[in-house]
């Protein structure tokens, strides 16, 4: 908390924000945040990547090289849209938090408007 009052608009912003954050008025006594863990995501699961049969294979190779490459690819590619799926629901939930958070903020500068009148 400020150690004294005062009843400017601004000194009434200054605390808030101060208290919003939950920032103690003394920076040098709070410890550093650590960094936060890497996010580890599961690899896909699409099996071993086919090889090529090379220019001397003979057509079903080929075909079944291209049938196999082709759901490899798939594999990966629906893999991809559902980590994009699952980011996008996060993504989504932070901001709906950020708009409670700046809607919190200003009902609270409308009360410190209101009451510095």
């Amino acid at each position: 908390m400020i150690p004294y009052r005062t009843s400017t608009p601004a000194a009434l912003a200054l605390a808030l924000a101060v208290a919003l954050a939950g920032v103690s008025p003394v920076a040098g006594a709070q410890a550093p945040a650590a960094a936060p863990a890497p996010v580890v995501l599961p690899k896909p699961d699409c099996g071993t990547k086919p090889d090529h049969p090379g220019k001397l294979g003979s057509d079903n190779q080929k075909r079944q090289w291209r049938k196999d490459a082709n759901a490899y690819l798939e594999c990966f590619n629906k893999y991809v849209t559902e980590q994009r799926a699952l980011a996008q629901r996060y993504q989504d939930a932070a901001n709906a938090l950020i708009d409670q958070y700046n809607t919190a903020v200003k009902e609270m500068q409308a009360a410190i408007d209101a009451a510095a009148q």
